[in-house]
């Protein structure tokens, strides 16, 4: 998992790359605490709150955003001192905000929208 995640920070990753990082990353923490927890402390959610600001260095295509949301709504799945620490972004809620206007179709849940209401 620490090289999935310094993978995420390359700006060189394409973005169909970046979506097969997110999407792995997303398949080893669903429904796996200890993941959940490593990928925390390897601050992934930090590199996808920065992934997510348009305003940031590192921009996505609509995919990778995507996938980006649905890892995030995995870290925060019962992990209430993570859900306190984003609720705190404005950035991120703002991203979230936008996101959650995308076309969502072929996912079980609008993702965006279910952060929009934890946070």
């Amino acid at each position: 998992m620490p090289v999935m995640a310094d993978f995420l920070k390359q700006p060189s990753l394409s973005a169909h790359q970046r979506t097969i990082v997110l999407e792995g990353l997303s398949g080893v923490c669903h429904v796996h605490v200890a993941n959940q927890k490593l990928a925390e402390s390897l601050g992934i959610h930090i590199t996808l709150q920065e992934l997510m600001d348009s305003a940031g260095p590192l921009t996505l295509d609509t995919k990778a955003e995507l996938w980006s949301c649905y890892l995030l709504n995995i870290l925060c799945c019962n992990n209430i001192p993570l859900i306190r620490i984003l609720e705190r972004s404005e950035s991120l809620k703002r991203s979230l905000e936008d996101l959650e206007n995308h076309d969502w179709f072929g996912w079980p849940k609008n993702y965006a929208r279910e952060l929009l209401c934890i946070l």
